[in-house]
């Protein structure tokens, strides 16, 4: 659990070069975007969300390659911040809340000295003890509903953040593959913006997600492939050109899908943000829930897949 110095890193100079580069276009194409809407006050402001996804990456960088209790620390902050955001729009009260936020910390941590199977444990003991509450309390009108919707949480925002640390700490490329599958994603959900406002074109999933649309999602596809071998460049990472192309498929599904799913949960609670810690951006879930899915997706795909072998 010792962290690492990132700054004696030569990978983490070049990555956050890289990085800053890319942050630095975006950062240019805000003020542009500030500065046009002086005419077309009606177009979409760039600059705080620029701003905001440039801390959250720079943090993101830190803690990745320092490892230890520093990726711990961000792991368990996302998770519980996440899991907090969704209990209240659950309703799930304070119980129920305590004890997502609990196996979320819990999972971040124990994640360092397990393997997949026995992370996937979390959800089976954290079932055991949210039916617990109302067998004890005897409050049972509406219990299965909240002991579903604890578990969806934790499947859904406390395990990913658990499999982060996980194929940090566990396998020799576990590195390179999160820095390429967080990098693509969010490339990925770029393009998608960029060419589903510019394209438009027949909708996604209207009734989930009336922005989306089928432009955007090859706008997707297209940013997350290029992210992929962007990333394989920077990083000298191994693999064929055609598992890469897989992997960049892989991450543009799950990214959509995670997006999509966060759409489902808003929509069913009447929501438009399911939070405010992330000026632009809205709560923790608002901007990191394409990686809830691409995470453990890209990690099953490349252990079963052997995608990163030579």
């Amino acid at each position: 659990m010792t962290p690492h110095n990132p700054l004696g890193d030569p990978l983490f100079a070049r990555t956050a070069t890289a990085v800053g580069a890319a942050l630095l276009i975006l950062l240019i194409g805000a003020l542009w975007r500030e500065w046009r809407r002086r005419c077309r006050p009606d177009e979409r402001a760039l600059l705080v969300p620029v701003l905001t996804a440039s801390a959250v990456i720079a943090i993101f960088l830190v803690s990745l390659f320092a490892g230890g209790f520093v990726l711990i620390c961000f792991a368990a902050a996302v998770a519980s911040v996440g899991a907090v955001e969704y209990s209240v729009l659950a309703h799930l009260g304070r119980v129920g809340a305590g004890l997502l936020v609990s196996w979320s910390v819990a999972g971040a941590v124990l994640a360092t000295a397990s393997d997949a199977g026995q992370l996937l444990l979390l959800p089976v003991t954290l079932l055991l003890a949210a039916t617990a509450v109302p067998i004890v309390s005897g409050r049972v009108e509406g219990a299965h509903l909240k002991v579903g919707a604890v578990v969806f949480g934790y499947v859904y925002i406390g395990l990913p953040m658990a499999y982060l640390v996980l194929i940090r700490t566990e396998q020799p490329w576990g590195l390179q593959l999160l820095l390429t599958s967080v990098a693509a994603a969010w490339l990925a959900d770029t393009c998608a913006y960029m060419v589903g406002s510019k394209v438009g074109g027949p909708k996604l999933a209207p009734r989930v997600s009336p922005n989306k649309t089928w432009s955007g999602l090859a706008g997707s596809l297209a940013g997350a492939i290029l992210g992929v071998l962007v990333m394989h460049r920077l990083l000298a990472l191994p693999g064929r050109l055609g598992a890469l192309v897989l992997l960049g498929v892989v991450i543009a599904a799950s990214a959509v899908w995670g997006d999509l799913v966060e759409s489902v949960v808003k929509r069913d609670f009447g929501v438009k943000d399911a939070g405010v810690v992330l000026p632009g951006f809205g709560g923790v879930l608002d901007r990191f829930d394409s990686l809830f899915v691409t995470i453990p997706s890209t990690y099953y795909l490349v252990l079963g897949g052997h995608l990163l072998d030579g």
